[in-house]
């Protein structure tokens, strides 16, 4: 579990408003820049359709978003699974009888 005392955790939180924060909002900045450009450059000369602006691109970032997910962690890599399964092995070894009474099995069918 988690052993992060009350001063560590507002140390980390300091550290992301200042580094965290202000990276993760010129990647969104820079990201609708990127979309913008790629969009102007592609799809009227592709499909006919009209340019758009850096406030539209981000519109449509976040649409994505909403509708699609992404854009956050990214896909799991070995390591989060492989944390997750330990995770998993250490909880069933604190319930030993979680998946006994799941599946309708208990002392009375002996």
């Amino acid at each position: 579990m988690c052993s992060m005392n009350n001063h560590e955790f507002k140390h980390r939180r300091r550290w992301w408003f200042v580094f965290g924060l202000p990276f993760m909002l010129a990647f969104l900045a820079l990201a609708g820049l990127v979309f913008m450009l790629l969009w102007n450059a592609l799809l009227p000369a592709i499909f006919g359709l009209k340019a758009i602006g850096y406030w539209q691109a981000l519109g449509l970032l976040v649409l994505a978003k909403i509708l699609f997910g992404s854009f956050g962690r990214g896909p799991r890599t070995y390591f989060s699974r492989r944390r997750q399964w330990e995770r998993w092995k250490e909880w069933h070894k604190e319930h030993p009888d979680f998946h006994e009474h799941e599946h309708g099995e208990d002392e009375t069918d002996a």
